[in-house]
């Protein structure tokens, strides 16, 4: 049996917000990624009020999880180790940026003069370079 190791390098480019629902408060976090050279998106939802560490926690497992597959058949066994660049500064602004989705929530919340269209209009188009 042949063991084969493929390390696959991931730079998270921007991270964004898309499909805010009011109802129950809930959005779509957006990762622009660029895995070995091509850029895809990914996004998960969410929901208001989850811890910033546990967002961010979640977020970059679930990342690694889409490219860590491995593959088995009678010879070989290919698996893939994912490294995320900057993993440590790159968590840090996931947290600031899931702060800054809570605080903007808990402002619509407090100040409720704001129609849906508006709170759509802001949520739908937070974003951050990372």
């Amino acid at each position: 049996m042949d063991l084969q190791l493929k390390k696959i390098s991931v730079a998270i480019k921007k991270i964004s917000t898309k499909n805010f629902d009011k109802i129950d408060d809930s959005f779509d976090l957006i990762a622009l990624v660029n895995i070995d050279g091509r850029e895809e998106n990914i996004s998960k939802r969410y929901k208001y009020g989850i811890k910033m560490e546990d967002l961010a926690a979640d977020f970059l497992k679930m990342i690694k999880d889409k490219f860590s597959g491995s593959n088995y058949d009678s010879y070989t066994f290919n698996h893939n180790i994912i490294v995320i660049e900057k993993f440590d500064e790159t968590e840090e602004k996931i947290m600031a940026f899931a702060r800054k989705i809570n605080d903007k929530v808990k402002d619509f919340k407090e100040y409720k003069r704001l129609s849906y269209f508006e709170m759509s209009q802001v949520m739908n188009n937070l974003s951050m370079n990372i």
